[in-house]
Formats: structure tokens, sequence, C-alpha cells
């Protein structure tokens, strides 16, 4: 019977759709961020991005504490900062369908947004990319694209 065989096979994680869309989404984050980082490195820019944090989680099911590692973004609102000179700034990266999502945290936070600030969002292919800059992130933005190396 199936249920016997996963039961006998536990070593196997069993992703439902919800983790497999979960985890599909984060890796298209990630790809966009380094997209992201790669062009503001070429433009001059010292870019420095939120890191990764480990915590440990009681997990019933090993009867025991695991680690985990999750992202923590600049202030809880930012993925990255961008140096150049004396010049320093935070800037988020999404497509451009959460762009009014990822603007409202930011009002939300209470984070001092100022104008040297930055959303990047994704508008497709071929890798073209808003910039909307703070404190408001109005649309439209500068619209630009990103050349593939």
């Amino acid at each position: 019977m199936v249920v016997e065989e996963l039961a006998d096979a536990p070593a196997k994680k069993i992703l439902t759709a919800g983790q497999k869309k979960r985890r599909s989404a984060e890796a298209k984050g990630k790809r966009l961020e380094r997209a992201i980082c790669a062009w503001l490195e070429n433009q001059g820019y010292f870019v420095e991005t939120a890191p990764r944090v480990v915590f440990w989680l009681w997990v019933a099911a090993a009867g025991r504490r695991l680690p985990r590692s999750i992202r923590r973004d600049f202030f809880t609102v930012w993925d990255g900062m961008a140096v150049k000179g004396s010049e320093r700034w935070f800037y988020q990266v999404t497509t451009l369908g959460e762009v009014s999502r990822k603007r409202d945290k930011i009002e939300r936070s209470g984070f001092p947004a100022t104008p040297a600030d930055a959303i990047f969002g994704y508008v497709g292919r071929p890798r073209k990319w808003r910039k909307l800059v703070g404190p408001d992130f109005a649309m439209p933005g500068e619209t630009f694209l990103i050349e593939k190396e």
C-alpha cells in the first residue's frame, strides 16, 4: 500500500504543492536579487545583502531541536544596501506586481525612507526593470534593462 511505503521511507521528504510553490518563489526572488546586485556592482557600488540567520526550531517528528536558516532583511524592510563614495542607500527587489505591497510595508515600518532609497520592480523579459525612488516610490519610475553577462 502507498501509505506503508511512505512510512518506510522517512528520510525522503515529500513536499506539498504549497511548499513547492513557496520554494519556487524564494528561488525566483534570489535570482532577481543577484541580478540587481551584479548590476549595481557593475555601476561601481559596493553592495551588501541582508544576511541569513540561523535559529533552532523544535521539530516534534525528530524529537529534538534542528537548525533552520532564514533571511532577515535590514530593518525588516530592505534586501540590501548600496554604497559608492559618500552615497549610501537601501533597496528592495521584487516583481512589478508586488511593488505596492512592498511600498506599504516600508510605510508601515516607520523607517525614514530617503530620496535615494529604491524599490527595483522586475517587469519581465527581456530583463526589463523599473526603479522607483523614495520616499514615495511613485510609479512609473525609471525603466532600464539589465543585459545578460
